[in-house]
């Protein structure tokens, strides 16, 4: 399997783009996937040839991303692979559905899966996401309001809910 990598430069940090042929498997907040073998074996690209350079779909996601740094595009529109149990996919499908410059708590989002007591796993499924920004978990904020973790970072997460337009209280 091939498999191809880019690292885009964003206002936020660096960001690394990984596809397939057909599909964006990951984005990377500041360092290279493919020299993580748990990242591999997650993905289920132990056995990949690693690539770098361009492909269409990350030319497109370059392209796409930009737009969103620069408040020009609200959603995306790419090929996903989602690897994940059916819980986490469930969650990342209801975290596209937070719509640009809102926020919605764990606890909201765990109610909004039907699963209001599951608040903590509905966290653990957010952290697993491999696709931020395009699957926008950086919307989800503590039950407080105020910003909880992000895997990039909170300053980075603090960064894309500017761009929405959003302040969280500190």
């Amino acid at each position: 399997m091939k498999v191809y990598y880019h690292a885009i430069p964003t206002p936020a940090g660096p960001i690394t783009a990984v596809c397939d042929e057909n599909h964006l498997l990951m984005l990377s907040w500041g360092f290279h996937p493919h020299d993580d073998s748990r990242v591999c074996r997650r993905l289920g690209i132990d056995k990949a040839q690693w690539h770098t350079g361009e492909h269409p779909i990350l030319t497109e996601t370059s392209l796409q991303l930009a737009n969103y740094f620069l408040g020009q595009r609200r959603d995306f529109n790419l090929p996903l692979k989602l690897q994940g149990t059916d819980f986490q996919k469930v969650v990342w499908q209801q975290l596209q559905a937070i719509p640009f410059g809102r926020t919605l708590s764990y606890a909201a989002l765990a109610a909004a899966i039907g699963k209001p007591s599951a608040y903590r796993a509905v966290a653990n499924a957010n952290g697993a996401n491999a696709l931020p920004i395009v699957i926008p978990c950086h919307r989800v904020i503590g039950n407080d309001g105020k910003l909880a973790g992000y895997t990039g970072g909170t300053d980075i997460k603090q960064c894309l809910l500017n761009i929405e337009g959003i302040t969280p209280p500190a």
